[in-house]
């Protein structure tokens, strides 16, 4: 299993992924442009476990990355 975390800003999200003993495996800034969460998440474990923070943004961004995972999501 793998812990991801990401970092939310207003144009672009930090994210760091580390394995179960905590050594980090990549980390990077992912833009806000379509299909860029997926394509990073593309490549971590199933069943991870994700830690978001984020400030009063937080509807907006999490809104825009359902549509982004799941076409077709309506809020």
């Amino acid at each position: 299993m793998e812990f991801i975390a990401f970092d939310c800003h207003k144009r672009h999200t930090y994210a760091v992924v580390e394995d179960g003993q905590g050594r980090v495996k990549r980390e990077g800034k992912i833009l806000h442009d379509p299909g860029a969460l997926v394509a990073f998440l593309v490549g971590c474990e199933p069943g991870s476990l994700v830690a978001v923070e984020t400030v009063g943004n937080f509807g907006s961004w999490a809104r825009s990355k359902k549509r982004a995972v799941f076409p077709g999501w309506s809020t």
